[in-house]
């Protein structure tokens, strides 16, 4: 902690030097005196752009390689019992019958998902959104009934 708070002084000083010198050729941030890289900008917007155009034509669920399926759970949880509630067209409406205390409902959700696609709780992990609503769960499975189409079918038919 104290390795932090001097890099952030030294920052904050930094900061201050450059700018009352107004030297033209120190290029400054918005933040703490942080230099601009407008290549890693340019790059963060392309990442944002392919994420978005394939999360918008593929809808809740992706297969980013021929072994996984990856699906966009909204987490609802604290309901009398765990269901499916929607397939919309960015996630997947989840009604979890768990309250949300340390992680007894990502360990529900990743249940019920395993009972609604018919496979083992091992072939299901939570790759993202352990301390939010909105969830990224991937499906590990080698067989060929966890294709994109099958299990989108599935949870379609478990809407309540």
């Amino acid at each position: 902690m104290r390795v932090f708070y001097a890099c952030m002084r030294f920052l904050i000083l930094t900061r201050v030097t450059a700018s009352s010198r107004s030297c033209p050729s120190v290029h400054t941030g918005p933040l703490l005196g942080m230099p601009k890289n407008k290549a890693a900008k340019g790059q963060n917007k392309k990442k944002k752009e392919l994420s978005a155009a394939a999360a918008s034509t593929t809808g809740p669920v992706t297969s980013p390689s021929d072994d996984v399926v990856r699906i966009s759970v909204s987490a609802v949880p604290g309901s009398s019992s765990s269901s499916v509630a929607s397939v919309g067209e960015e996630s997947v409406r989840v009604r979890i019958g768990a309250p949300p205390v340390d992680g007894e409902a990502n360990a529900e959700l990743i249940k019920f998902l395993a009972k609604v696609l018919r496979l083992r709780k091992s072939d299901l992990n939570l790759v993202s959104g352990a301390r939010g609503r909105t969830k990224t769960v991937e499906v590990r499975a080698p067989t060929a009934a966890t294709g994109v189409q099958d299990v989108l079918e599935k949870l379609k038919e478990q809407v309540s």
